[in-house]
């Protein structure tokens, strides 16, 4: 990993498959005949999608591998199978693997730890094999793999300088996950027509969540309705409810022989860190990795249905080539004191930038210890911390609060 890192840095995006097809295809990696694969994109929701998918095909007794990123704390985060992340020992030699095909090819960090998820996956005797997708779509690394069904989770405005300025240019970079002779579940509610004109272009069967699979509210809980799955009772979940909707479209199509009551055990169990994940009571504190503005407004709701009879708490830190002003703004009124942090990351902002945007007090600190020591002193016991605004605000905290 530290040699990934020093040649190839993670913040260096190359989009464009021809040197990850070209290694895919020497390890034998294009295609996966024993397993079906689904390949999962969105702006928001990938990784709740695909969590979620994850836990009920496991409980439902198939092999499941999954694919996602970032991490959080050990890169290993990114592979699991049947939910346990990959050994040290295994990743190194699935490394080692792509290293000795590679040859000549320049690789990114991104394609060559990809690889390294697929290579392990083939040894695996693996029944499903999950693809969360890393940028886009159509030209990241993910998409070199002949895919069986593809899922759209939403589609915002994120990622501009490579996807696009507007939701219809994005939407189509998303769209290229999309094969022919498959299916396509799409969860966003506002379908961009380039999404339609993809889908029929690809001579590929588009299902949308609201028009083929419906949510209906049943007494204090939502039941879930398609053609195999009919009526399905909701239980409680910690992941946001759309995604949940979303993956139990693609169990829908999937057509699989799966008991309600294994499916409904699957969702109660998916759990995802940093995705408002409660790490303590009192004071209460969440960890979310909420970082462009769709999840902004979604933070926005969830912290609104907190029950916090004391003070709320923001600790907030985001990578510069994000749209912070309009976050920001979105989220004026949601807390009481902000605790801005200057994250150790080459793209991070630099907080004391973004000072004048806030209508409440804040702090700006350059080391989360600092951050973290002086704001113990300040909150109680019916207070509210909420920590968002990146992975890596998250990873940080964690590994402060944990000491």
């Amino acid at each position: 990993m530290a040699y990934l890192l020093a040649h190839h840095p993670i913040e260096h995006v190359k989009l464009g498959l021809t040197p990850m097809r070209m290694v895919a295809e020497r390890l034998q990696l294009l295609s996966f005949p024993k397993s079906k694969v689904i390949t999962i994109a969105g702006t928001n929701g990938k990784g709740s999608t695909a969590c979620f998918l994850e836990s009920m095909l496991t409980a439902a007794g198939y092999r499941v591998g999954l694919y996602t990123s970032p991490h959080i704390h050990d890169f290993c985060e990114r592979i699991r199978v049947q939910k346990h992340m990959i050994e040290s020992k295994s990743f190194t030699q699935a490394l080692d693997a792509v290293g000795q095909a590679k040859g000549q090819t320049q690789l990114t960090f991104f394609e060559w730890t990809t690889l390294a998820a697929l290579w392990h996956f083939k040894q695996q005797d693996l029944d499903f094999i999950l693809l969360e997708v890393g940028l886009g779509g159509r030209l990241d690394a993910t998409n070199v793999v002949a895919s069986d069904m593809s899922v759209i989770t939403s589609i915002g405005l994120d990622h501009t300088e490579y996807l696009g300025t507007t939701r219809e240019e994005i939407a189509y970079e998303k769209a290229g996950i999309m094969r022919p002779h498959t299916s396509c579940i799409c969860g966003e509610p506002d379908v961009p027509h380039s999404v339609f004109e993809s889908a029929e272009r690809m001579n590929t069967t588009l299902r949308l969540v609201g028009r083929d699979f419906f949510l209906e509210p049943v007494s204090s809980s939502y039941s879930f309705r398609g053609r195999k799955l009919s009526h399905l009772l909701l239980p409680e979940i910690q992941l946001p409810l759309p995604n949940a909707v979303t993956a139990l479209a693609v169990m829908d199509e999937l057509d699989l022989d799966i008991e309600p009551s294994v499916v409904a055990d699957g969702l109660q169990h998916a759990y995802l860190p940093g995705r408002f994940e409660f790490i303590q009571q009192k004071p209460c504190i969440v960890l979310d990795v909420a970082h462009n503005m769709q999840a902004a407004h979604y933070l926005k709701e969830k912290c609104a249905s907190l029950k916090v009879s004391g003070k709320r708490y923001a600790v907030f830190g985001m990578m510069g080539d994000k749209d912070i002003s309009s976050i920001l703004a979105s989220l004026k009124g949601c807390f009481d004191t902000w605790y801005l942090i200057d994250l150790p990351q080459p793209r991070a902002a630099k907080m004391e930038q973004y000072v004048e945007y806030m209508d409440t007090p804040c702090f700006v600190f350059s080391h989360m210890a600092q951050l973290w020591q002086h704001l113990k002193q300040e909150v109680q016991d019916d207070d509210c911390i909420v920590v968002f605004g990146s992975f890596y605000t998250i990873a940080e905290f964690k590994e402060i609060f944990s000491r």
